[in-house]
């Protein structure tokens, strides 16, 4: 008798852990990320240099000041960014210089100076490796500032590594944003 009522309590927590698995999936309590591939599909209509980076250029670079180890006193600190952001006058000279290099264009206000590791997921400041000229079109700019956000939360959670996060934004940002946008 005993074996049965072990057994049927056994039973009823295993089934209790599906359906809150389960529900959890189904109302995206918890979304996981993949690493996604480099070759995702882009936006119809849009050429690959108006989402993302040319990687001969834009390589994207990371901070060796940023580590695993230590992201709870650095990127998971809120107000790090302002720390380490280059200042205007820096940035706009970047802009222009990257605006030449890649051929953009347009005003400059058509443009964010982008990191394509962003500042809070470890990023170069003011490597010209790690920056690029984005457009303000969509997909663009603001879709991609969803995706650092998601990451840096994913990584100050502990839900992913500093490089899956690195990796994932530097070699496609926008197969990410498709996921968080399924």
């Amino acid at each position: 008798m005993f074996r049965r009522s072990r057994s049927s309590v056994l039973r009823n927590v295993v089934f209790a852990l599906a359906a809150l698995c389960f529900l959890a999936l189904k109302f995206n309590f918890y979304r996981p990320i993949r690493p996604v591939a480099a070759q995702a599909p882009l936006p119809p209509g849009r050429p690959a240099f108006a989402v993302l980076p040319n990687p001969r250029l834009t390589p994207g670079a990371t901070d060796p000041a940023v580590t695993q180890e230590n992201i709870s006193s650095t990127i998971c600190v809120p107000g790090y960014t302002r720390k380490v952001r280059p200042s205007f006058e820096t940035s706009n000279a970047l802009k222009h210089q990257l605006m030449t290099l890649y051929h953009s264009t347009g005003s400059i206000h058509d443009y964010e100076l982008d990191h394509l590791i962003p500042l809070e997921l470890g990023g170069c400041p003011n490597c010209i490796a790690n920056l690029w000229p984005q457009p303000w079109t969509t997909p663009g700019a603001h879709e991609k500032d969803d995706v650092e956000g998601f990451l840096h939360d994913r990584v100050c959670h502990h839900l992913i590594t500093l490089k899956e996060a690195q990796q994932m934004i530097s070699t496609n940002w926008y197969s990410v944003y498709q996921v968080l946008n399924q």
